[in-house]
């Protein structure tokens, strides 16, 4: 900024030359400060301008998304820090070396929430992930015993509306893989399941299901979710068509914005009852992590990391802008032929 500088002989001048003087300073001063202004006004231009080059947008289903081109985690502007989240890629040969990745993935996100928490909030789908953190919690002798299962708080990010002993439950998956592998006199995790007094007809089927109460079983869940609404991990699979929790292609419950936990009636994929997470639970987490193994996954996978305008699910939730930390843990056979960096975890 420019600034007149009045010598000190023309403080003796005579008091009435004093105001013109200031009034030259003040109107110096003012249009040093405009050329600035001016200065700033083009730097936000082109700092706008950056920001659109590096900006992709969609409409899909009526919502749009956008994402950004991700070599940067960190931006300022205005003095004030912007994070970018740039999702990271592990993969290992082996499914042992994975899970003994995505072990100690979970026990640093549990270590970390446990040092300015009483407990460690994490959330899990169903499928194959059971399998996955028996090996890498419980199996894994240099993990499992710094695994602290009595600070945890477990939720599912979906869930069958079905018994929780039914064989497609996502509790039952997780009951009988972890659960019931813990070591006899272990102090087992808070786990909250969805509340088995309002299930109505069989299987998760519609035929004979009471709609009012599967919408209870949702309102009911989303009041067990932290107050803050803030996970400290969600640990999710991908499935072949590239839907994460029970976030399918093409449905609506995509552009739920109000709601936490969703009531779904429709899955393409049975069960057709279930409920599930939306985004904006997905959006607030410290820590999303996928876990997807297998050459059956390199399709989808390709289309996640190479199609800028893929329309996935997974696709969706890899591209966060809310500063969420997203990680996939893969075997090489599911990142075969796919564009992207991967490391050792």
């Amino acid at each position: 900024m420019k600034k007149t500088r009045i010598k000190e002989e023309e403080e003796d001048d005579d008091e009435d030359d004093k105001p013109i003087k200031q009034e030259a300073q003040e109107k110096e001063e003012s249009n040093g400060k405009n050329d600035e202004d001016e200065d700033d006004d083009d730097d936000d231009d082109d700092d706008d301008e950056e920001e659109r080059k590096r900006t992709t947008t969609f409409n899909f289903d009526g919502v749009t998304y956008s994402f950004k081109e991700r070599p940067s985690v960190l931006e300022e502007k205005e003095g004030s820090a912007k994070y970018i989240m740039s999702p990271k890629v592990y993969s290992h040969a082996e499914s042992a070396d994975v899970a003994n990745a995505v072990g100690k993935h979970v026990l640093k996100l549990q270590n970390s929430a446990l040092e300015s928490g009483l407990t460690f909030k994490i959330a899990l789908s169903g499928g194959s992930l059971g399998k996955v953190l028996k090996k890498a919690l419980i199996d894994n002798q240099d993990i499992a015993p710094k695994v602290k299962w009595d600070k945890w708080e477990v939720f599912f990010s979906d869930e069958r509306i079905v018994p929780l002993d039914h064989p497609d439950s996502n509790f039952g998956l997780f009951n009988e893989m972890v659960l019931k592998s813990l070591p006899e006199g272990t102090t087992k995790p808070k786990v909250n399941t969805i509340n088995e007094s309002l299930l109505t007809g069989q299987d998760g089927q519609t035929s004979g299901a009471d709609q009012a109460k599967d919408l209870e079983i949702a309102k009911d869940y989303q009041s067990k979710l932290p107050k803050d609404h803030k996970l400290d991990l969600i640990l999710l699979g991908c499935g072949p068509d590239g839907h994460t929790c029970s976030l399918f292609p093409g449905h609506q419950l995509l552009n739920e914005r109000n709601e936490l936990i969703s009531y779904i009636s429709d899955s393409p994929k049975p069960p057709p009852r279930r409920i599930t997470f939306t985004f904006p639970v997905l959006e607030n987490a410290v820590s999303i992590a996928f876990v997807a193994e297998g050459e059956g996954k390199a399709p989808i996978l390709k289309e996640i990391f190479n199609d800028p305008s893929s329309k996935l699910r997974s696709k969706l939730v890899t591209d966060i802008k809310t500063g969420v930390e997203v990680n996939w843990f893969v075997n090489d056979a599911a990142i075969n032929g796919v564009d992207v960096i991967a490391s050792k975890y």
